[in-house]
């Protein structure tokens, strides 16, 4: 399996925050029709996290909500930076997005990012 063309999407804001990736996502994967495959998600507050905020990654499926799944969930209380690279490889397939949520009831500034590549040959 190789992966091509690395992207990578931002988001910013004060409170909770979500960026979605993929094809019809805020950040775009230009997958012409091959599977994607999430490489990390980083972000950096600029205060440390609450006790109860939470990270997470969620496939959302282009079959429709009865496929959407719940991937990685991490408490990040206490946190100013966080990063999350797969301990096994998440490849996606080219219709669904994943949705990623940073829970941040401090509402302190986060800054978000994600990066992904388009997977080609056989796994």
């Amino acid at each position: 399996m190789g992966l091509l063309y690395k992207e990578s999407a931002n988001a910013t804001g004060d409170g909770a925050l979500s960026l979605t990736i993929g094809p019809n996502g805020t950040g775009r994967a230009n997958t012409d029709g091959f599977p994607w495959q999430l490489l990390w998600v980083a972000f950096k507050a600029s205060d440390a996290m609450g006790t109860n905020d939470t990270v997470t990654i969620t496939l959302d499926s282009h079959d429709g909500a009865t496929y959407d799944a719940l991937l990685h969930s991490d408490s990040v209380s206490g946190a100013t930076s966080y990063l999350y690279v797969p301990d096994t490889p998440i490849v996606v397939n080219h219709l669904d997005d994943l949705v990623i949520a940073v829970g941040n009831a401090g509402e302190m500034t986060v800054g978000l990012t994600a990066q992904w590549a388009k997977v080609i040959g056989e796994a």
